[in-house]
Formats: structure tokens, C-alpha cells, sequence
């Protein structure tokens, strides 16, 4: 029988409860989900089993919180002392499996937990940093449980575009799948990418009908694909956005941005090379500064020159480094600021 495609679920001890949310939104979309539970007796047998599951999977999510949890009584032999959790994070990029990461904010209403000591709490909040800043592209910065909602399903939808209806408890586990399962595993197998390829929605998200109180996108449609991960990051955090997809057919395009930026809270322009030199990127940023729109400014690459008057425009306005090891942060406060518009 066909399997459907496997995803792991991963969390530390204080998201348990998270986790079993992931798990049933994977089995709603036609996924497996594997979580840790005790399939074996004992530290070896453990990580043997962890090894196991975690090579079979097609995709591997991790839900980080604040606390180190149990671990093996021994350090392992490929990561030193570890926790579970950790443990399987780090297997999981050492095997090469599709990895993200949702890092959970303190104020993400996790399940209650016994106190930690202070050397545990700085392993974890070590890892933590790892994840930030080693894996900036596959990270999902998590604040409510909706954001999690909107963070995991486009991953899902990119392993089973043909989720099923029912429900496990409903599927005759002894029936033959349909011609739609084995269409859909036929489409996983040929979407496999390399190993560390990073892990982003396959889509961007939808621009908002909202008529005010957006955030207007200013970048170059070859660009689209980078900061797409991005764009699904800002939207998760709360904030509507608008950009050229939003143009219906046979509107007029000129027309239809001079009223979107005259209608925005803020312009955020992603800036590479291809962008600088983009004679649409760069009316979009003087007529929004025309009009008194605030604009952040993201350079993609550090070394990004700004010219044909855009030094002069964007001196006056932030600029933040999407290299930067604290870049989500960055960008986090940067679109805060809108707020207080």
C-alpha cells in the first residue's frame, strides 16, 4: 500500500500540547505524523529508534520553546550533551531531511513546566540562538497559535496537494488508496529537493483586499522566491500586505499602485542589485517618500549599492541587513514601528 508522506514532529517538553495541534492539521492534510514517544527502553535504544523515524521522514518540524527538557543520561556520540529535542534537530540537518523551525515566542501560551536550573535554561537558550542564526531561512517566529496554523499548512500543501477529507478515525486503514494519493506521491517524489535546500511555503502569501493599514511590498519579481519566507513571517506576525500580485486583470497597473502606495501604512522595499537598478522599484520609493509614506528598506545582499537617487531618498529611513545574525528581530521591530503610525 502507498504510505502518505511522512512528517516528524519535534517539540520541546513545554509544547507538547502545540505539537499534538501540528499533528492533527498533518493528518487533516493527508500526511503522516510521527511524533517522540518512548519506543524503545533506554538511551541507545532511544536515539536508535529516534535515527530511525527521523530518516524515514519527507519533512521535519520542529516547535522550539524555552525548555531544555529530558535528555540521555550519557552524552550522544554525534552531538555531545544534548536534549531529545535537540538531539533530533540536530539529526535531522546531519541526515539531510527537509527542516523548519517554528520559534516560539515567550508569550506563545505554552503548556506549564516544572523550573529548570540555570545551566540548563543557557543549553537551551543556546540551541535557541543556533537555530536563529544558523537556520535564519527556515525559521517561523511563532507568537499565537494561529500563527502556527498559517506557518505549517503551505508546508503541507507543498507534500500532499490533495489532502483527504476524512478523518483518521474514519479511514478504512485496509482500502486501496486512490488514483489522487498516487498522484499526489507521484508529485512529492519528483518535488525532492537537496537535502539543505532551504524549506519555504511554495507560494507567497495572498495580498490583502484591506483598503487601508497595509504594508505596500516594493521589489523586483525575480527576487520573489527569497523573500517569500519573509513575506509569509510578516503576515504571520499580524500584518496585512499588498503587492503586485493584488492586480486584478486588465486594471491599470500605474494607476492601481499610485493608489496602493497613497493608501499604505508603510512602503518595505526589498533591495538587491536587480531591484536598484528596477526603474519601477525605485518610483515606487520616491513616490511613496512623495507622499510621506514611511519606508524600511531589507538589503537582501550586504554589499547591495544604493544609486540613481536612492541613497539620497532612503538615507533618512531605516535600513536593515537580511545577512544579519539578528535579522528576524530586526525586521520584527522594523514592521512593529508601523504600529505606531
Amino acid at each position: 500500500m502507498l504510505r502518505h508522506p511522512v512528517v516528524y514532529i519535534s517539540c520541546t517538553s513545554d509544547l507538547h500540547s502545540a505539537r499534538d495541534h501540528v499533528t492533527r492539521l498533518v493528518t487533516s492534510m493527508g500526511c503522516e505524523g510521527v511524533q517522540h514517544h518512548p519506543f524503545a527502553t533506554g538511551d541507545r535504544g532511544l536515539l536508535n529508534e529516534l535515527r530511525k523515524h527521523i530518516e524515514s521522514c519527507s519533512l521535519f518540524i520542529q516547535l522550539v520553546g524555552a525548555q531544555y527538557g529530558e535528555g540521555p543520561l550519557a552524552p550522544s556520540p554525534e552531538f555531545g550533551r544534548v536534549s531529545y529535542a535537540q538531539f533530533e534537530g540536530l539529526y535531522a540537518e546531519k541526515v539531510g531531511r527537509k527542516v523548519v523551525y517554528m520559534l516560539m515566542d515567550s508569550t506563545f501560551p505554552a503548556d506549564s513546566s516544572p523550573h529548570e536550573s540555570d545551566e540548563f535554561r543557557h543549553l537551551q537558550d543556546a540551541y535557541r540562538k543556533w537555530v536563529e542564526v544558523k537556520h535564519s531561512a527556515r525559521v517561523y517566529h511563532i507568537y499565537r497559535l494561529k500563527d502556527l496554523d498559517h506557518s505549517v499548512c503551505p508546508l503541507l500543501h507543498a507534500l500532499a496537494p490533495n489532502p483527504r477529507v476524512e478523518t483518521p478515525a474514519s479511514t478504512d486503514a485496509g482500502a486501496p488508496d486512490d488514483h489522487t494519493a498516487v498522484e499526489g506521491a507521484a508529485r512529492l517524489r519528483e518535488a525532492q529537493a537537496a537535502p539543505h535546500a532551504p524549506t519555504a511555503p511554495p507560494e507567497p502569501p495572498e495580498p490583502t483586499s484591506d483598503k487601508t493599514g497595509f504594508i505596500f511590498i516594493s521589489y523586483k519579481r525575480e527576487d520573489l522566491s527569497r523573500i517569500t519566507p519573509y513575506l509569509h513571517r510578516i503576515v504571520s506576525w499580524g500584518y496585512p500586505i499588498w503587492y503586485d500580485r493584488g492586480i486584478p486583470g486588465g486594471a491599470e497597473w500605474d494607476v492601481l499602485i499610485e493608489e496602493k502606495v497613497t493608501q499604505c501604512k508603510a512602503l518595505l522595499v526589498f533591495l538587491s542589485e536587480a531591484a536598484v537598478n528596477s526603474k519601477w522599484v525605485r518610483r515606487e520609493i520616491k513616490f511613496a517618500d512623495s507622499e510621506q509614506r514611511p519606508i524600511l528598506g531589507i538589503r537582501l545582499d550586504k554589499d547591495v549599492e544604493l544609486k540613481h537617487g536612492l541613497k539620497l531618498v532612503l538615507s533618512q529611513f531605516q535600513l536593515i541587513n537580511a545577512t544579519s545574525a539578528d535579522f528576524s528581530a530586526e525586521l520584527r521591530r522594523a514592521v512593529e514601528y508601523t504600529r505606531l503610525l
